[in-house]
C-alpha cells in the first residue's frame, strides 16, 4: 500500500480545530467509560480527550489503545498521555484493522470513535473491510459509540472549496479529491447491521460550530488540504484558498463606508444555504447577525452575481432602522442603493483594495491625501475605456439596441425576489434564530474597529465626494445621514427646479 501524505499538524488542529473534542460531551455520555474498561479508539488523533479517559481508567484495571493514520497526531498523543501506563498507540489506517490479528481477537469490550469516520469511509472498497474489523475488535456484548458527519455536514464550505478547485482542473477531478464521506441515518445503519451490530440508537443532529481562532481561513487550509492539492500549481491553489473565504469578505467591504456613516455595526456576517430556496437574506435582532445566500438554490458550486449579493446585504441592513417591509423601509433600501451606486461610480471597490502599495510610511494617510487618492481613484475610473456605469444594483447600464423595458422589468423582478425571500415576513423569530444558528460556522465578525487604517480613510474620502454630489444634485435641502438620523431626508427637492 503507498504510503500517504501526513497531512495533519497538531499546531494547526489546535489553532483551526480545537472545537472537535469540546464537542464531544454527547457521544463520551453514549460511551459512558467504566475504569475497568478496555477501550479502542479509532482515529484518536492529537490526545486530548485519551488523557481524560486515561484518568478514568487509572482508577481501576482499565486500558486504552488509540490508532490514527497520521504519525504527528500519534506522537501528541503518545506526549500527552506518557505518565498513564495504562494507554497505548499506534500508527495505523483504521481501514486495515482486518489486517491486524492482534486486534481483531475481541480483547476491547468498547470500541469510540470522534469526528473520524467521515475520512475513514471516504474510499468506498475499504468501508465494509472496516466495520467487518471494529466488530472483530470487540468482545462479544461490546459497545461501538461514534460521533462522525452526518449528511449535509460543513456543506456550504465543501461547496466552496469544490467550487474552487473545479474550476482550476474540473469536476471529476475535484470530486475524486474530496476526502470525505457524509452518510445519512439509514445508511449507517444498514452498513453496522450488515457487520453483525445491533443498533441502540443513531441519530443526525444539527451543531452549529463558531470557527476557531484560525477563522474560515485556517478551517479551509486543514480541513481542506486534501482537496485543494488536487491543484499542482502553487500559485493556483493559493487562489483557491482565498477564494473560499473571500465572497463574504467583499460584500461586507463593499458596504461598510454606508455602515460607517450611520455608525451601524453588524458583529457577524454569515453564509447560510438555507431549505427555501427562496430564502436570501436573514437580520437577526437588528443587525446582531446577518446571513446572506451566497450559492444559486439550485448549484451549491455557483456563486450569486456579486451585485445580487450586495442588493440583498442592502436590504438586510435597512432592517436594522426598520421592521416591516413598509414605505419607510423601502425609502431607506432605495437610498442605501443609490448611496452604493454613487461609490462605485466614484471607482469604489471595497476597502483593501484602494490604498494596496500606497502606505505612506506606516502611517495614517492624511486627509488631504486620502483626498486625492479618492479622487485620482474617481478620475481613474472613468478614463478607462468601456467602463460605463459599473456593476450597477439594478443592472449594467443597457447596451446599445437592448430594449429598456427588459432592463426595468429584470431591476423589478430581483427587487421583488430579494423581498420574497427575505426572512422578516415569512418566518417566526424561531425559525430565523435556528436558520441563523446553522450558519454560524462560516461567519466572521465584521466591526468597524476592525477597519485597516488607510483603507477606511480613503473610503471616507469617496464617501464625501459621494456627498457633495449629493449637494449639488440637491442643493441646501440636502440632509447627509447620520448615527441619529440614518436616512437624513431622502435627498431634497432637485436644485433649479
Amino acid at each position: 500500500m503507498a504510503e500517504q501524505k501526513d497531512r495533519w499538524s497538531t499546531n494547526a488542529y489546535q489553532h483551526s480545530a480545537s472545537f472537535v473534542p469540546k464537542l464531544a460531551t454527547k457521544v463520551v455520555s453514549w460511551l459512558d467509560l467504566q475504569k475497568d474498561d478496555v477501550l479502542l479508539d479509532i482515529g484518536c488523533g492529537d490526545g486530548i480527550l485519551n488523557a481524560e479517559f486515561a484518568k478514568i481508567l487509572s482508577q481501576g484495571n482499565g486500558s486504552m489503545h488509540g490508532i490514527d493514520s497520521s504519525v504527528s497526531m500519534i506522537g501528541a498523543a503518545q506526549e500527552l498521555c506518557k505518565d498513564h501506563r495504562n494507554s497505548t498507540f499506534q500508527v495505523l489506517d483504521a481501514t486495515q484493522l482486518v489486517s491486524k490479528p492482534g486486534l481483531q481477537k475481541g480483547i476491547f469490550n468498547k470500541a469510540f470513535s470522534n469526528a473520524a469516520m467521515h475520512w475513514i469511509l471516504r474510499p468506498e472498497d475499504t468501508r465494509t473491510q472496516f466495520f467487518n474489523g471494529v466488530y472483530a475488535s470487540l468482545a462479544p456484548g461490546g459497545i461501538f459509540a461514534f460521533e462522525m458527519g452526518g449528511l449535509g455536514n460543513v456543506s456550504e464550505m465543501r461547496a466552496a472549496i469544490l467550487s474552487a478547485v473545479a474550476r482550476r482542473v474540473g469536476m471529476e477531478k475535484a470530486l475524486e479529491a474530496d476526502p470525505w464521506f457524509f452518510p445519512d441515518e439509514t445508511w449507517i445503519t444498514s452498513a453496522l447491521e450488515a457487520a453483525g451490530f445491533k443498533i441502540e440508537r443513531v441519530e443526525r443532529e444539527w451543531r452549529p460550530t463558531p470557527t476557531d481562532k484560525g477563522g474560515v481561513e485556517g478551517w479551509v487550509r486543514l480541513m481542506g488540504s486534501q482537496l485543494l492539492d488536487a491543484i499542482t500549481d502553487e500559485k493556483e491553489r493559493e487562489e483557491a484558498t482565498q477564494e473560499c473565504s473571500n465572497v463574504l469578505k467583499e460584500v461586507a467591504s463593499i458596504v461598510k463606508p454606508i455602515m460607517r456613516a450611520r455608525n451601524w455595526k453588524v458583529r457577524q456576517l454569515a453564509e447560510f444555504y438555507p431549505e427555501q430556496h427562496n430564502l436570501l437574506g436573514l437580520n437577526v435582532n437588528r443587525g446582531a447577525k446577518i446571513c446572506l445566500r451566497l450559492r444559486h438554490a439550485g448549484d451549491r458550486n455557483q456563486f450569486m452575481p456579486i451585485e445580487n449579493i450586495v442588493d440583498t446585504m442592502l436590504h438586510e441592513l435597512s432592517h436594522i432602522v426598520h421592521g416591516p417591509h413598509d414605505a419607510k423601509f423601502h425609502a431607506l433600501w432605495d437610498q442605501l442603493r443609490d448611496e452604493h451606486e454613487g461609490l462605485v461610480l466614484k471607482g469604489y471597490t471595497g476597502e483593501g483594495f484602494l490604498s494596496k502599495g500606497r502606505r505612506l510610511g506606516g502611517s495614517r494617510i492624511p486627509p488631504l491625501e486620502a483626498r486625492r487618492l479618492a479622487r485620482e481613484a474617481a478620475e481613474n475610473r472613468r478614463s478607462r475605456p468601456g467602463t460605463g456605469l459599473g456593476k450597477r444594483l439594478g443592472g449594467s447600464a443597457p447596451r446599445p439596441g437592448e430594449d429598456i423595458r427588459r432592463v426595468i422589468a429584470d431591476a423589478a423582478e430581483r427587487r421583488s425576489n430579494i423581498l420574497k425571500g427575505c426572512g422578516t415576513d415569512n418566518l417566526t423569530e424561531a425559525q430565523i434564530q435556528n436558520i441563523s444558528d446553522t450558519a454560524t460556522r462560516n461567519g466572521f465578525r465584521t466591526q468597524a474597529e476592525e477597519d485597516e487604517a488607510n483603507n477606511a480613510a480613503i473610503a471616507q474620502a469617496l464617501w464625501e465626494l459621494v456627498q457633495e454630489d449629493k449637494s449639488v444634485k440637491y442643493g441646501s435641502s440636502y440632509i447627509p445621514p447620520t448615527a441619529d438620523n440614518p436616512t437624513g431626508n431622502g435627498g431634497g427637492s432637485i436644485a433649479g427646479i
